[in-house]
Parts: C-alpha cells; sequence; structure tokens
C-alpha cells in the first residue's frame, strides 16, 4: 500500500495512516444511498423493458420508451415513441398504449408523453397526467 503524501513548508510529507482509516459515516451512507438508487433503477429498468414488450405484444413498435423517475418520490414522467406499422392512428390506438403503460408501471409514473405514428403517417400525440390515467383506467396494477 503506498502511502498517501500532502506538501508542508515546501516538503513532501507521507502519512500512511490516510490509507489504513476506516471509511468514515459520511462515505457509508453515501455508499448505502447509491446502492440503494442503483437498486430502485435496476428494478425500474427492468419493468421498463417488461412494459415495452407488453407494447411490442400488442402491435406497436417501440421506438423510444423513457422513464425519467425522480428517485427522491419514486415516481416520474414516461415518454413514450411508438410506431403502428400496417394502420392508421387514432385515439383507440393512443388509449391502449397508454393503458398498457398504466397497467404495467402505474405505481411509478406522474404523467405519459405518448406519441403514435401509424403507417399512413397519421399520429397521435397527447399527455396523459396521473388524474386522467386514474379517472380513464382505475388505479394502476403495477
Amino acid at each position: 500500500m503506498r502511502p498517501a503524501c500532502r506538501q508542508t513548508e515546501g516538503r513532501v510529507v507521507e502519512t500512511p495512516e490516510a490509507h489504513t482509516r476506516a471509511p468514515t459515516r459520511r462515505l457509508r451512507t453515501a455508499l448505502t444511498t447509491a446502492a440503494a438508487v442503483a437498486a430502485v433503477s435496476a428494478c425500474a429498468l427492468g419493468d421498463l423493458v417488461a412494459t415495452g414488450s407488453d407494447l411490442e405484444d400488442a402491435g406497436y413498435e417501440v421506438t423510444s420508451l423513457n422513464h425519467d423517475l425522480d428517485h427522491d418520490a419514486a415516481t416520474g414522467d414516461v415518454d413514450a415513441d411508438l410506431e403502428l406499422l400496417e394502420e392508421h392512428v387514432d385515439e383507440t390506438h393512443g388509449e391502449e398504449a397508454a393503458e398498457i403503460i398504466w397497467r404495467s408501471i402505474g405505481d411509478e409514473v406522474d404523467q405519459i408523453d405518448l406519441e403514435i405514428v401509424g403507417a399512413d403517417q397519421s399520429d397521435y400525440a397527447r399527455t396523459w397526467t396521473r388524474a386522467e390515467l386514474q379517472d380513464r383506467f382505475g388505479e394502476p396494477e403495477g
């Protein structure tokens, strides 16, 4: 183990105790917090992958699916860009996609920014708030 060095009046003084000190309480707290954030992020990522699969199973091509998770609140905004390769897009597709997202990760959602483009270049764009989602689809399952 190489000792730490510090300068004192132009001289370098070795301080071996700097490398042998036990981690401080602040460092342990920071490491514990980082581990908790990583665990929440990994869980959210797994949920997002499952949501993407559910959307694909319903016939949507997922161009982009992002969850901007606020770790303090454990909720956040979902941004979903989808394509429907064989159909004209209308309100029913928007409701179907929003419901799939809501049923999958609704407990982690503050709002959904949804855009769907159809094969004929028709499009659907809407921002669904949490209150609108609850009114339309009930309480989230996920």
